[in-house]
């Protein structure tokens, strides 16, 4: 019920209230519980040590901000790619814990002293840190647009360059119907955001 009051959005603004809401919640804590088995020794792979830290901060910035029901998003996210995995290594899944506290305090306490801690997960400064160099997205999300229009959107790497990207543009057999035969007269390049010829 905790979790889901603070799940149902923004704080000053109304909310409405219903029981398959709640339902929404419970099983929520319920996946949580059942990754509770997958916890062991193991290498933990890298996308999911990114995707950890990326919750920790976007996480940590929604607390300050009081914008609970998006931060229990991104746990639900985090919750899913933990589910994905065969086994979760301890520390992965402490600083998931700790996360989670805020939102579902008994089932993380108790998941806690499972671990085999004997102060309270609320005792002590454990909330978790976050590694600048792992919450930068390796892709993203390219839009690319002919005449302000947009006409795809590709996913490419992060640092592409704007002579890669009008390479991409050249090549791509979708977009030949919009360039025709014409020079580019204008390129627009946002990095990391989108790609604007004018022909």
């Amino acid at each position: 019920l905790k979790t889901y009051l603070l799940f149902l959005g923004p704080l000053a603004e109304d909310r409405s209230f219903t029981d398959s809401g709640v339902q929404g919640c419970k099983r929520w804590v319920e996946r949580i519980v059942k990754l509770e088995s997958k916890v062991g020794s193991v290498q933990d792979d890298e996308s999911v040590i990114k995707k950890l830290h990326q919750t920790i901060k976007s996480v940590g910035e929604d607390l300050e901000d009081l914008k609970y029901n998006t931060a229990i998003a991104k746990l639900m996210e985090l919750t899913n790619t933990l589910s994905s995995c065969e086994k979760i290594s301890k520390p992965i899944w402490e600083k998931f814990l700790v996360l989670i506290a805020p939102f579902a305090p008994a089932a993380a306490e108790e998941m806690w002293v499972n671990l085999g801690h004997k102060d309270s997960i609320f005792v002590g400064n454990n909330w978790p840190s976050y590694d600048a160099k792992l919450i930068v997205e390796d892709k993203i999300e390219l839009v690319i647009q002919i005449n302000g229009k947009v006409r795809d959107k590709i996913m490419v790497s992060a640092d592409i360059t704007e002579q890669e990207a009008i390479r991409l543009v050249k090549r791509s057999e979708k977009l030949k119907k919009f360039l025709g035969e014409s020079d580019f007269k204008k390129v627009i390049f946002v990095p990391g955001k989108l790609i604007n010829i004018v022909v």
